[in-house]
């Protein structure tokens, strides 16, 4: 029979609470929509697991601030991957709003208009299924100013998962683009995994509007309805233009 020790030890290394655990302490600051009010949160489970080094973690010992646990493996090749631009995602859902946009390698930011950042991703069924939805928008909005840009990321393979060298894989991101995403084909595809990390892209799609002075008002990691996003690009638009300088 396998003893409690025994489980306790595997839990610990198999699902280790990572040790680079974000902490902040929580500021007084606007909630972002996409999380939940105060009275609707419920308290986490308390837990007492052992880190690498034998000593004992406690939820509890971290009462008072913002913990964000990161549950991963050794064995998790896509966790090497995804922690990093994971812990910026919800880095980025905290605090991004308001802020100014972070740089996007391989191409201009450019202020004056509206940008609707889409990052997305070749094997990504959800970025297909919101590509109908940005066509409409971009077709509405497009003359009024606003600028889609769709970055994107190698990920070391293609089709069926097979392995792939990066030019392989970028004539296979072009396929897809070409073939998925026509209507939005003259929207510039940066490709770069900074730009994931930057923006916390652990998820696709993510979408991003920026407003014409080059300030986040909308974080998204997953889908976003038509009118969602109609009635955030509407009231960027009718938001006072910057005075000129």
């Amino acid at each position: 029979m396998v003893s409690s020790q025994f489980l306790r030890r595997a839990l610990a290394g198999a699902a280790l609470v990572c040790a680079s655990v974000v902490l902040y302490w929580v500021w007084p600051a606007p909630v972002p929509a996409a999380m939940k009010a105060a009275k609707d949160r419920k308290v986490a489970p308390a837990f007492t697991l052992q880190d690498a080094t034998n000593a004992d973690v406690k939820l509890s010992d971290y009462n008072g601030k913002v913990v964000l646990l990161n549950f991963w493996a050794t064995w998790c090749g896509p966790c090497k991957m995804e922690i990093p631009a994971r812990i910026q995602k919800n880095i980025n859902l905290l605090s991004l709003e308001g802020k100014p946009a972070p740089v996007l390698a391989g191409v201009s930011l450019s202020k004056g208009k509206p940008l609707l950042l889409f990052f997305w991703a070749h094997w990504c069924g959800d970025c297909k299924a919101e590509a109908p939805i940005l066509a409409r928008l971009k077709a509405k909005f497009g003359p009024k100013g606003l600028i889609l840009i769709a970055p994107t990321q190698k990920y070391g393979y293609v089709e069926g998962g097979q392995e792939a060298p990066p030019d392989v894989e970028l004539r296979y991101i072009e396929q897809v683009r070409q073939k998925y995403y026509a209507s939005l084909v003259d929207a510039p595809v940066p490709v770069s995994e900074a730009n994931f990390l930057r923006y916390g892209v652990s998820t696709t799609p993510t979408l991003v509007l920026v407003d014409r002075i080059g300030i986040v008002r909308q974080y998204r990691p997953g889908r976003m309805t038509y009118e969602e996003l109609h009635a955030k690009i509407e009231a960027i638009l009718k938001s006072p233009r910057p005075l000129a300088r």
